[in-house]
């Protein structure tokens, strides 16, 4: 999967959601999804595209964040969608 391009075919509004990571500085092993700079990254190819993009950096909450912080979920949803075209 060719991510990059992936990317930069999105055509609707995103909410990029970033939840815990961390880097070991010893052995450079990520722990999460995606560091913040690919999480920039990521930002980037969908402005570059011409997408919306909303960050929402959750770093104490795991990748479940619907499952452990479902209020926090909840409410960074409906506030994306509140932010939306009719």
């Amino acid at each position: 999967c060719d991510h990059e391009r992936m990317l930069r075919s999105v055509g609707v509004p995103v909410l990029l959601t970033h939840h815990f990571r961390y880097v070991d500085e010893t052995t450079g092993q990520l722990m999460g999804a995606m560091t913040d700079l690919q999480a920039q990254r990521v930002q980037d190819l969908l402005r570059d595209a011409g997408v919306t993009v909303t960050y929402r950096s959750f770093p104490g909450i795991g990748h479940a964040m619907h499952d452990e912080a479902p209020d926090t979920y909840v409410d960074a949803l409906l506030e994306w969608c509140g932010t939306l075209p009719a």
